[in-house]
């Protein structure tokens, strides 16, 4: 009778642990970059929001027209939400540049912006009479004219949505996302005997350069938000140190680089040493280790977390602390015919729900130099059907992509480059989409292990209890 009551406890126990397992909904969103994606729940409806600029780069000295375009979808079924009015505010740091009403009738608004050095922007287009909103299609976009993307770095748009489904139907509590696109800028610092290093930020200004000839260091700084709720969403930082070959002392074929006293994975540091006149160094900080980095910053009593502070220095060098391990991401190559393709991802472990950064460094088979602009077809597939594609600019040979896999695509992956530069080929990827294992389903596991392992000890010494008697 007692062993009867003491597997009853045991299994009530079992149970216990197994209903307090908490349940969470994680949601997490990539910007920065050419595009950004973020969601929102509206009603009984999860709704994304995705951002994105063409061309997918711009430098600031050399402006071109670029198009923004925002698609406003349900999350679940990935169908455009119709007759949609948006409020779009555009900032550059705290300086308001435009802020204005649009209007998509099938949920795409579209919006030519071309820079011109002007007060005030300037918009035209036709309107939508109800909200008074300009129209912005893809057959015939808004036009946006006026001080937009002269400079480089960050921009945010802070957008507003009025209506949905029906234009004469305003919502109560109108839904509002953040989202960011980068321009790029190129920073020149000048040595005394007319020589010139340069770096280019793919992510925000760049400042206080400095050459250290004597000890082979170049140092700069960058602003950032070290915050982990807002790293969460940013994808990949990407800068380009490009160093004349003049410069014999700072030249090698690889490169040590830090981050606020961090070392950072050989793989973050890429050298382009192809061009006869110049190397240009690559920092390409994923995701995860940029998450790594924040708990590292967030834990010193006097680290700077306003700004990246960046060290440069060539071959393997022992400086800075090793970023913690936790800092890691996966990599694979694939050659074509043109092509040599390497992938990136982080985290290292790919679990759904949860948003996976993908990078692709594409560089000519023959010569190892990045092919700059090349343009592919990012494509996933499950199962041998299709379940995502997107076009895609590979910025001076490194592109990135992001992408959040749902439950019912777990196991493997094939990530397709497809149409490389317009060539025809394709690069081809097996990923691991596995299932995620909670911590309370961790914690619970631990429990009822040892729960049997004392439940084992209480029966051996009720026998030996017993013999003895």
């Amino acid at each position: 009778m007692r062993n009867r009551r003491g597997v009853k406890l045991f299994l009530l126990l079992g149970l216990l642990f197994t209903f307090i397992i908490p349940q969470s909904v994680y949601h997490a969103y990539g910007h920065g970059l050419s595009g950004d994606m973020v969601s929102a729940s509206i009603g009984d409806r999860n709704l994304t929001l995705r951002v994105d600029m063409r061309p997918s780069f711009l430098l600031a000295e050399a402006p071109q027209d670029a198009t923004i375009e925002m698609r406003l979808y349900d999350t679940n079924t990935d169908k455009n939400i119709r007759q949609v009015t948006y409020l779009v505010n555009l900032y550059k740091g705290d300086k308001l540049l435009m802020r204005d009403w649009f209007y998509a009738a099938d949920g795409d608004l579209f919006i030519k912006v071309r820079s011109m050095d002007q007060p005030n922007v300037v918009v035209n287009a036709e309107k939508e009479q109800t909200m008074d909103a300009w129209i912005g299609s893809k057959e015939a976009p808004a036009l946006a004219q006026g001080p937009i993307f002269l400079e480089g770095g960050l921009y945010h748009f802070a957008i507003e949505i009025f209506t949905i489904d029906f234009v004469k139907t305003i919502l109560k509590d109108p839904v509002k996302y953040d989202a960011y696109v980068s321009i790029g800028e190129t920073t020149t610092y000048s040595v005394t005997d007319g020589r010139e290093i340069s770096i280019r930020t793919y992510y925000d200004k760049i400042g206080n350069i400095s050459l250290d000839e004597e000890n082979k260091l170049v140092k700069f700084s960058m602003p950032i938000n070290w915050d982990p709720r807002y790293l969460a969403q940013v994808p990949l930082i990407h800068e380009e140190v490009v160093i004349p070959k003049s410069f014999a002392g700072l030249v090698a074929e690889k490169y040590t680089g830090v981050v606020n006293g961090i070392r950072l994975p050989e793989g973050a540091v890429i050298a382009d040493t192809t061009n006869p006149d110049e190397t240009i160094v690559h920092y390409m900080i994923p995701n995860q280790q940029l998450l790594a980095l924040a708990a590292h910053v967030n834990s010193m009593p006097n680290g700077d977390s306003q700004h990246a502070e960046f060290t440069l220095a060539p071959g393997t060098v022992d400086i800075g602390i090793p970023l913690p391990k936790g800092g890691s991401s996966g990599q694979v190559m694939a050659m074509s015919k043109s092509f040599h393709t390497m992938m990136s991802w982080s985290p290292t472990m790919i679990e759904p729900e949860k948003p996976t950064s993908f990078t692709f460094s594409i560089m000519d088979i023959r010569s190892g130099a990045m092919i700059n602009d090349a343009t592919y077809d990012f494509v996933l597939v499950k199962d041998g059907q299709e379940i995502f594609r997107k076009q895609g600019q590979a910025i001076a040979g490194i592109g990135s992509e992001q992408f959040a896999f749902k439950e019912s695509q777990q196991g493997s992956v094939t990530v397709i480059l497809e149409n490389i530069n317009n060539t025809g080929e394709s690069a081809d990827f097996n990923i691991q989409v596995v299932p995620e294992f909670p911590f309370g389903a961790f914690v619970a596991m631990i429990a009822l292990v040892s729960l049997v392992i004392l439940a084992t000890k209480i029966k051996f010494l009720q026998a030996k209890f017993s013999s003895l008697v």
